[in-house]
């Protein structure tokens, strides 16, 4: 990772980001790869589509600490939760934490019991695990008058679905489901403009879409633009839709990309449309509204 200057380490501070200071730590990430200038490695990072519910009164919310090497999930007993998973109000929380022994680059939930945990060892090899989760038992619905105790998983196991260290594939940079398949996962890499599919049971990768164009997608050159997270729902006109934004992250940058939705209108698995809305426009665009989604979760 290149060296940080002192006016680079300014500005982040003014906005409130936390960038690895020069210690042992820092040493250890400093040998992943090289990184673009204004790559920030958060202390602790929450997940962008990041609330998960196992189920229908328990929410968790995943975090992870590249630093630290560890996985969380603040965990929620919660009255009621809505079909898209919004509007519930958190009765009491916990939080459960899980080591790994490589760099977390970034966590998906995958579906009530699974969720997706992307890294990189020291110097070597980026992995990607899918782990599934057992709870003894189902979260009661709470009453406001109870004493509620939130349920945690007591197993956890932990499967390979990827290994590597090939140029353009590096560092996982997001991840995002694909809805059409629970076995088909979305993925970009930090040293990539490209985005990728992999198949979490035969590990295979696939490029998707690129900024000159593949498959049924023409270009997107939006792709370039170092989005900070993506998110799925499934558009009651549009389709399924992966959106790619900065809206509500710290981003870097003085002026905020376009950001960019990537359509599967029939369905089918297969990206047909991309789109780019100016982030001053979305508040009014067509995918801003939850009303407008058959599913957010």
């Amino acid at each position: 990772m290149a060296t940080l200057s002192t006016s680079i380490l300014q500005l982040a501070a003014s906005i409130g980001l936390t960038l690895i200071p020069a210690s042992a730590t820092a040493q250890d990430l400093s040998s992943l790869v090289d990184a673009p200038p204004f790559h920030t490695w958060n202390t602790d990072r929450y997940a962008p589509q990041d609330w998960w519910t196992p189920s229908p009164h328990q929410r968790g919310r995943l975090w992870y600490s590249t630093v630290r090497k560890v996985v969380e999930v603040d965990w929620f007993a919660a009255r009621d939760i809505p079909a898209d998973g919004f509007g519930s109000t958190p009765v009491r929380s916990t939080r459960q934490a899980f080591a790994v022994p490589y760099f977390p680059t970034d966590v998906v939930a995958l579906s009530r019991d699974s969720i997706l945990v992307a890294g990189k060892y020291r110097g070597t090899e980026t992995v990607i695990e899918q782990w599934t989760l057992r709870w003894p038992r189902e979260m009661p619905r709470p009453r406001a008058s109870d004493v509620v105790e939130v349920a945690e998983p007591t197993e956890v196991s932990r499967r390979e679905v990827y290994r590597g260290d090939l140029a353009g594939q590096r560092i996982v940079h997001k991840m995002c489901r694909m809805r059409h398949d629970p076995a088909i996962v979305m993925l970009q890499f930090d040293d990539s403009t490209d985005l990728r599919q992999l198949d979490l049971g035969t590990g295979e990768l696939s490029t998707i879409a690129t900024m000159s164009g593949a498959r049924a997608l023409g270009p997107v050159p939006g792709l370039a633009d170092g989005h900070p997270f993506v998110w799925t729902g499934d558009h009651s006109t549009r389709g399924y839709v992966y959106v790619f934004g900065t809206k509500g992250s710290a981003f870097v940058r003085t002026e905020r990309p376009d950001t960019i939705v990537l359509c599967d209108v029939d369905r089918d698995g297969t990206l047909d449309l991309s789109l780019s809305v100016p982030v001053d426009r979305w508040d009014r665009s067509e995918f801003s509204s939850g009303a407008s989604y058959v599913s957010l979760d």
